[in-house]
């Protein structure tokens, strides 16, 4: 008998980079769900901590946002998956989730992770420059 499951986990890339002052996270999805987003914040927690950053800028490139309840509760996982006292800025370059955006920003804020939400890389990392 063949296994044809797919991946419990949608299909995306995730880029890092070391830059200065930040942590640098480059998510490409075509869709989100919480599954695959708590494994890309696992992972980039991870290559976060060998960075020593506390700062981290993360650009998504998404199709779709998953739903307002599983950005809810992402956002409540967020210190058990390692980005407790940590300053997240977030740009995401599709102007459609802007309100998935401020959702998650509130969210992220009212479990004690400082996290805002940008529309350009430039202006996120201004404000990480200011803190």
């Amino acid at each position: 008998m063949n296994d044809t499951s797919a991946s419990p986990y949608l299909p995306y890339v995730v880029e890092y980079e070391n830059r200065p002052g930040y942590f640098f996270v480059h998510v490409t999805s075509g869709n989100q769900d919480l599954r695959t987003s708590r494994k890309i914040v696992r992972e980039a927690a991870k290559e976060r901590e060998k960075s020593g950053h506390h700062k981290v800028l993360v650009l998504l490139d998404l199709d779709e946002r998953m739903p307002f309840a599983d950005i809810f509760w992402l956002a409540s996982e967020l210190p058990e998956l390692g980005l407790m006292d940590r300053t997240l800025a977030v740009v995401d370059t599709n102007p459609e989730h802007e309100p998935y955006e401020r959702f998650a920003e509130a969210a992220a804020n009212f479990f004690d992770i400082r996290r805002q939400g940008f529309t350009s890389i430039e202006e996120a990392e201004q404000w990480l420059a200011s803190i």
